[in-house]
C-alpha cells in the first residue's frame, strides 16, 4: 500500500522553505488538529517528498573550529595554573 501524499497549506510550505522546520509542525498542528508526534511525521514524508525544500545545514567552518579550540586551550592552561 502506498503511502498518501501529505498535502500542506501555503504556509506549511513557507516555514520549510525558510528552514523553519519546528514552526513548520507548529503551524501544521494548528491547521490541522494534529498531535506533535503525527504532525512531524507528517512533516518528515513531506520532506523526504520534497528533498530541496530544506536549505542544508551548513558544517562548522575550519574558523569556527580553530576559534573553539583556542577557547578550549585557554580554558586548559586558566584550569591547570589553578
Amino acid at each position: 500500500m502506498q503511502e498518501q501524499d501529505v498535502v500542506v497549506s501555503t504556509a506549511v510550505h513557507a516555514e520549510l522553505a525558510k528552514g523553519n522546520k519546528i514552526a513548520a509542525i507548529k503551524r501544521l498542528r494548528t491547521e490541522q488538529g494534529l498531535g506533535l508526534q503525527e504532525a512531524k511525521e507528517q512533516i518528515e514524508r513531506y520532506l523526504v517528498r520534497h528533498p530541496g525544500l530544506m536549505p542544508p545545514t551548513q558544517p562548522i567552518s575550519n574558523q569556527g573550529l580553530l576559534m573553539l579550540l583556542a577557547i578550549l586551550i585557554v580554558a586548559v592552561l586558566i584550569y591547570s595554573s589553578l
